[in-house]
């Protein structure tokens, strides 16, 4: 990296010494994060020791998976969305089943498409459905369930993982579910990984979750080092600081310096492990319009395809080398991007791999202090799933005639640059273009509501009904309009 940089990020680490931030974290002192008091701070530090606990209940985990594999079960359904379903998809990804153990599956969409796939694909009779929802209350994996239930209603094939007294919970006990694993409240969803939200699925396949678990304190042990050829590297604070600290803090240093856009390369031997890290940045630093933006799963570029504004993480497979990757990291260092590269040992390593990130990106989200922008290119009204290749204006354009007036900054600046929506025609999408003006409000009185209501003949699915849309209100409104303005000219 530039010397300007180097010299942030050296300031920022000798700030971080002085503050002390490792010994705040190692005992859990909430107010690194946040003042005394503060609500979800306290009580969400769970996965700093999560990984010992775990590793306590191994033999239990193991004896359930064997279960499961004696009964003949041949499929693991994982029923989740975001922090409950993303680690046990980077272990599916990275792990083939062993032999006589079930291959899982994770379903995190209801779209019809991918839910009726994996309906085929598999025997519901010889399936474990797996409901796995830290609250309990996520509407997408209870569907999913209802779904599945109707098609095998029989209470051996589920189990549950989920908080204790949840909503899930108590769905469980009522159907007769195999087994309900309790998660722990202290910890969020997207720090789940080495709890039991992402061990039980690793352990019905087959993965030494044990090896996993007994890796992650080594991620305060991790050796860093600046991509060949970086400069700025003074090595201030680094002797002083942990790994995960160090990471942390230098991804802070950078995005105030307006690196902001955290881009990973990582090792084909690591599949999914992008989206997993994805999320952990997005929700973790994207509070109070501050943080960091990630950038996961990006084909490799040119050099002149990425802006002053990113900083990029290389995650190599020492175990197995990628010259491509190696050639394509230290060009990046090179052109004066900062790259931090993390080597790693391939899918064995990942217990260390989740809990180095897990303190890196706490770490990082209490000092960005630099409101977050989408990366070059489209401006979203999200920071997860977006990639970009140019800079955004610093000042957004002006709102075009006949656009719809935004409700928020972010949709007016995301229609300014992208063009506007399909559906943000003056022209109510319900009418099909057959109003003749903008869409009214709904009407109040009930004549009006009446006047809207669609005949028996209209085709709802094809929303072709000239009735379900302010037509005829807006029909009459006119009406009575010409009707007293003739009154008043007599």
């Amino acid at each position: 990296m530039t010397s300007s940089l180097g010299q942030a990020v050296a300031d920022k680490l000798r700030a971080a010494a002085n503050e002390r931030v490792e010994e705040r974290v190692r005992l859990r002192d909430a107010t690194l994060w946040g003042p005394p008091g503060t609500a979800e701070i306290a009580n969400r530090l769970g996965w700093l020791t999560i990984a010992e606990r775990v590793l306590a209940e191994v033999d239990d985990l193991r004896a359930f998976a064997d279960g499961v594999r004696g009964e003949g079960m041949r499929d693991v359904v994982l029923l989740g969305m975001g922090g409950s379903s993303l680690a046990p998809e980077v272990l599916r990804r990275c792990f083939e089943p062993r032999p006589g153990h079930p291959r899982l599956q994770v379903l995190d969409s209801t779209d019809a498409a991918a839910v009726r796939a994996v309906g085929e694909s598999v025997d519901v009779k010889r399936t474990l459905f797996l409901v796995s929802s830290k609250s309990g209350g996520t509407i997408e994996p209870l569907s999913l369930f209802s779904h599945f239930w109707s098609l095998h209603g029989r209470g051996e094939n589920y189990a549950a993982i989920t908080d204790p007294g949840s909503g899930l919970e108590q769905l469980a006990k009522a159907h007769g579910f195999r087994r309900v694993f309790h998660g722990d409240p202290e910890i969020g969803g997207r720090y789940s990984a080495l709890s039991v939200f992402g061990m039980v699925p690793g352990a019905l396949i087959g993965v030494d979750v044990a090896a996993l678990l007994r890796a992650a304190p080594e991620a305060w042990q991790t050796p860093l080092r600046s991509a060949p050829g970086a400069a700025g590297q003074d090595g201030s604070g680094e002797a002083s600081l942990p790994a995960a600290i160090w990471l942390g803090v230098a991804l802070s240093a950078l995005a105030r310096a307006g690196r902001d856009k955290l881009t990973f390369v990582i090792s084909g031997t690591l599949p999914g492990l992008g989206l997993w890290l994805e999320q952990l940045v997005a929700e973790s630093t994207g509070k109070r319009e501050t943080g960091i933006l990630p950038v996961a799963e990006e084909p490799l570029g040119a050099l002149g395809d990425y802006g002053e504004d990113r900083v990029f993480a290389y995650l190599p497979d020492v175990l197995q080398p990628d010259p491509q990757l190696d050639a394509h990291a230290q060009a990046l260092a090179q052109d004066g991007h900062p790259v931090i590269t993390l080597p790693t040992r391939g899918p064995g390593d990942l217990g260390r791999v989740f809990m180095l990130w897990e303190l890196a990106v706490a770490v990082a989200g209490p000092t960005c202090s630099r409101p977050r922008t989408p990366p070059r290119g489209c401006w979203p009204t999200s920071s997860a799933g977006t990639s970009s290749r140019a800079s955004p204006p610093q000042t957004p354009t002006r709102r075009r005639r006949g656009w719809p007036r935004p409700r928020h900054r972010a949709t007016w600046r995301s229609w300014a640059t992208c063009g506007p929506p399909r559906t943000s025609t003056r022209r109510s999408p319900s009418c099909a273009g057959r109003c003749a003006g903008p869409p009214r409000r709904r009407p109040r009185s009930a004549t009006a509501r009446a006047s809207c209501t669609p005949p028996a003949s209209s085709t709802r699915a094809g929303r072709r009904s000239v009735a379900s849309c302010s037509c005829s209100t807006t029909s009459r409104r006119t009406s009575r309009s010409r009707e007293r303005g003739t009154a008043s000219r007599r």
